[in-house]
């Protein structure tokens, strides 16, 4: 025998007429408690007990709506930017060694991401980074360039404190034929054989100095030079040569940055 706890249970147990409906209609018990009032929503807060929400004209409007993309127009939002951002992601080809990162508001690409590069991004501190680095190997440096100093450097064009200058080598400009260009941009000590009777032509250095050249006769001997004529002489011209077979002669050109001073040691042992 079914024992009914109190008359609204026993009402609903006899209108279901079973006593399964005693169980059934506790929902129907729980909604019927609520006073139902205005833009006010009945909701389950327990399995047996109901309350209300208010429910406004708004709210209406956005359950009427049939998917998200017409939620979001009632929003009036026309695009997440979580979603575009998600997306721009999601667009991407992924790549071993590579991260991601954005290039717009809703643009991504990816960008090499090394092993160097990923001990770096987790070190816990600077001299962890630095350890990093130190532990990668460096490309020895190259210089290709043209070192310009400025004028400010310098104090009367004057270079101090150095003893010395030395030089690993004459730059060799091999045999003279009938003609010879000898590039002071080259080097500042040259020399030649004389194999022909010569006309010489210089290339200034960059900036004023001291050229010498070496001028060697070959077996024949009696080789002629002819220089150009910006080659200046202190107490005129004096352009021969000695003569004999493999006799040295050494030439000497101050350059002032338009004409060479010159000056012939001959013959020497």
């Amino acid at each position: 025998m079914t024992t009914f706890v109190d008359h609204v249970t026993l009402v609903s147990a006899l209108w279901f007429n079973t006593v399964e409906g005693i169980t059934t209609s506790v929902p129907i018990i729980a909604l019927a408690a609520v006073t139902p009032a205005a833009n006010k929503l009945p909701y389950f807060s327990s399995a047996g007990a109901a309350a209300t929400t208010t429910m406004t004209a708004f709210a209406r409007t956005l359950l009427d709506d049939s998917d998200a993309a017409t939620m979001r127009t009632t929003l009036g939002v026309t695009a997440f930017t979580l979603e575009a951002k998600l997306a721009a992601i999601a667009a991407l080809a992924g790549a071993a060694d590579t991260v991601a990162y954005f290039t717009g508001a809703s643009t991504a690409s990816l960008a090499t991401f090394t092993a160097t590069g990923r001990s770096i991004v987790a070190s816990v501190n600077a001299a962890a980074a630095l350890a990093a680095i130190a532990g990668a190997p460096l490309a020895s440096p190259t210089f290709t360039g043209t070192v310009t100093l400025p004028t400010t450097v310098l104090v009367n064009n004057a270079i101090t404190g150095i003893k010395s200058i030395g030089f690993n080598g004459e730059v060799d400009d091999g045999n003279s034929g009938a003609a010879k260009t000898i590039s002071f941009l080259t080097g500042q000590y040259h020399r030649v054989a004389m194999t022909l009777n010569c006309t010489f032509t210089f290339t200034a250095p960059a900036g004023p100095g001291v050229q010498h050249i070496k001028m060697t006769q070959d077996a024949t001997g009696g080789r002629v030079m002819t220089l150009p004529a910006s080659v200046k002489w202190a107490s005129g011209a004096d352009t021969i040569l000695s003569t004999g077979a493999n006799a040295r002669d050494l030439l000497i050109l101050k350059w002032d940055g338009f004409d060479y001073t010159a000056n012939l040691m001959k013959n020497i042992a």
